[in-house]
Parts: C-alpha cells; sequence; structure tokens
C-alpha cells in the first residue's frame, strides 16, 4: 500500500514538472514573439469589405511582406522591453583590464520566475582595458556606463533573447562624466547555442498557400527590410508638399540672416529706379526636404521687373534647413516678403 501512494505521488510530481516545464516554455520570448506575430497576421488576413477576387489578390502579393513586417515589429516590441545589465569583477593589474560580468533581464512583472531565472543563469564575460591609475575611479563610477544597443545584434540562446553586441558608453547627463576616462567600450556574446531569430510560417498553424514553407530570418533580413521600408515610407511623403510642418523650413541663421542675405544681394530694376516704384512683392516656393528651393511664384505683384528680380533673388539662395513632420524632412510651402525701397523713399 505505502509503495502505491509513493508511486502515485512521483507521478503526479512529474506531471507538475511537466505543466511546469510547459509553461516556461510558453513564456520565452520566441513563443511571446510568436504568439503575438500569429495575433497580428490573423487580423491581417481577415477577409474585410472586398470581393472574393480582391481579397485573394492581396493575399497572393502582399502576404510575404506583411508577415515579414510583423516579425519585424513583434521582434523589436520584445526588444526593447530587455535589459542589459553590467557589474564590474575582479581587475587584472599586470594585463589593465577589469572583468565585466554581463546579463539580460526584463521589464515585465508578469514574468515567471523559471524564465527570469534561467536569463540570469546566461550570463556572460567581457574585458575592459583600464590603467592602474583610472581602476579606482572606474570601480566607483561604473554605474554611469550606459548600454547602448540597436534592435539588430540579437540572437535566441534556448528561445531567450540576448544582444549579440553589447556596446556602452559614458552617460552625457551625468555630472560623472568622463571621471573614469572610458568614452566606448563593447562585449561580444559568449554563450552556447546561439541561434539566428527566424520564425517559420508554417509553425504558426495558419493556412495561407502563399507562405507554405517560408521562413522570415529576422537577423539576416531586419535590417534591410527596415530600410527598405523606410525608403518606401520617404518616398511616399517625397511628393506631399505641406503648408504648414512641425517644425518649419528656416533659412541658415534664421530671419535675421535672410533679411540681411536678401538687402546685400538684392539688384534694384533700373526702370523701377527711374520712375521711383517702392513697395512689396511677395514670393511663395516649396522648401524641398533637401533645403532647396522650387516652385517660385509672385503671389502679391508690384511692377513687373520688380517680381522678376524677386523671383531671381530667391531662385539664388542657399540651401535651407528643411521643414520637418514626424522627425523626417519634407516639402514646405513658405513665403517672403522683398522689399524694393529707395534710399530717402518711406
Amino acid at each position: 500500500m505505502e509503495r502505491k501512494k509513493t508511486k502515485i505521488v512521483r507521478f503526479i510530481i512529474l506531471l507538475l514538472c511537466v505543466a511546469f516545464n510547459m509553461s516556461a516554455q510558453e513564456a520565452t520570448d520566441f513563443m511571446q514573439i510568436k504568439k503575438g506575430i500569429k495575433k497580428e497576421f490573423e487580423k491581417w488576413a481577415q477577409k474585410g469589405y472586398e470581393k472574393e477576387f480582391s481579397y485573394q489578390e492581396r493575399l497572393r502579393t502582399q502576404s510575404q511582406e506583411a508577415f515579414s513586417q510583423i516579425c519585424v515589429e513583434q521582434t523589436k516590441k520584445r526588444i526593447r522591453g530587455m535589459n542589459v545589465n553590467s557589474a564590474l569583477r575582479d581587475y587584472n593589474a599586470e594585463d589593465e583590464y577589469f572583468v565585466v560580468s554581463l546579463s539580460v533581464s526584463r521589464n515585465d512583472e508578469g514574468e515567471g520566475s523559471a524564465v527570469r531565472e534561467e536569463r540570469l543563469k546566461k550570463s556572460w564575460e567581457g574585458k575592459v582595458n583600464v590603467p592602474p591609475k583610472n581602476a579606482e575611479l572606474c570601480r566607483k563610477n561604473w554605474g554611469i556606463m550606459s548600454v547602448v544597443n540597436n534592435d539588430y545584434d540579437w540572437c535566441f540562446v534556448d528561445n531567450l533573447l540576448f544582444p549579440t553586441l553589447v556596446t556602452m558608453t559614458e552617460n552625457l547627463n551625468n555630472n560623472n562624466y568622463r571621471k573614469i576616462g572610458i568614452s566606448k567600450c563593447k562585449f561580444t556574446l559568449s554563450l552556447q547555442n546561439q541561434q539566428d531569430i527566424s520564425y517559420s510560417f508554417d509553425d504558426l498553424g495558419i493556412n495561407n498557400p502563399y507562405l507554405k514553407g517560408f521562413v522570415f530570418n529576422y537577423s539576416a533580413m531586419s535590417k534591410e527590410f527596415d530600410e527598405k521600408y523606410n525608403s518606401e515610407e520617404k518616398r511616399k511623403i517625397s511628393n506631399e508638399i505641406y503648408t504648414h510642418a512641425e517644425q518649419m523650413p528656416a533659412f541658415p541663421g534664421g530671419d535675421k540672416e535672410m533679411n540681411k542675405w536678401l538687402s546685400d544681394n538684392i539688384k534694384y530694376p533700373a526702370t523701377a529706379k527711374e520712375n521711383g516704384i517702392q513697395g512689396t512683392v511677395w514670393i511663395r516656393f516649396v522648401v524641398l526636404a533637401n533645403g532647396s528651393i522650387t516652385d517660385v511664384e509672385v503671389t502679391r505683384s508690384l511692377e513687373p521687373t520688380c517680381n522678376k528680380e524677386a523671383i531671381r533673388l530667391i531662385e539664388s539662395m542657399p540651401k535651407w534647413e528643411p521643414g520637418r513632420q514626424n522627425g523626417n524632412a519634407v516639402n514646405v510651402f513658405y513665403s517672403v516678403p522683398v522689399v524694393f525701397k529707395l534710399k530717402g523713399g518711406k
């Protein structure tokens, strides 16, 4: 009887261990990203208010790009919730370096203890060269060093995200800046079982014949995909002209320098001068995203020769600081008054 009870207890423990391991696997970065990819792609692939032919054509022509973009977005979202931690260890005075211990954690209170512990187990070490005279200062002020990571230098280690390259720089906002004499240091990942970040569409359990067998390799393709996507976005806005932008275009040095430049470079037309013509010509033009000026036109006329000179003047201006919308340089309409005033005139 006792033997039977022991077997039952062992069996229950075994089931609990299996359930615990399965739960831990579900909570890994890979599984969480995969879950997000599936959710977002299913949302994208839903049939909207579209004819069957249009729907099938959308799936045929856009599925791969949509899946790739979702893979990039979901991976980045996960990466940006990661923290890379560092701590100084032993100092080797003979070879003049500190051993640096590195580990990864996540800003997620809901993350299970099993996954958190698994991350901490996977710490690795690097070296940072520091001369003996700076060793004590370095140890005291190591906390001013900040991790600067990008979205691309990452991999999976047992389905958990780790940076393949860690770059650290001194925090410019810290009062102890440059006190330890290290402007930048880099550490490469040195763990076993490193794997590229990739996602197989077939593993999602979604029926889409146009993606059968397709694998998106984030490690190899994400940067290229981002550059292509960003360039397409820039092309979309390149033909749009804003009447007002969050940051309006500016002449180099501002309005004061522009007025001085106009005054120094204007050539008063002889005919207008002989006839005592004075006044203002209003000019509208487009400041392109590269700072060039184009589409110059008169919106308020004065006299033909003055109008012509105002156009010449604006077209000969140096490049401007372009306007910006959402951080991107954009084309913006701008208006400038060109004043014609004779000496002694009112």
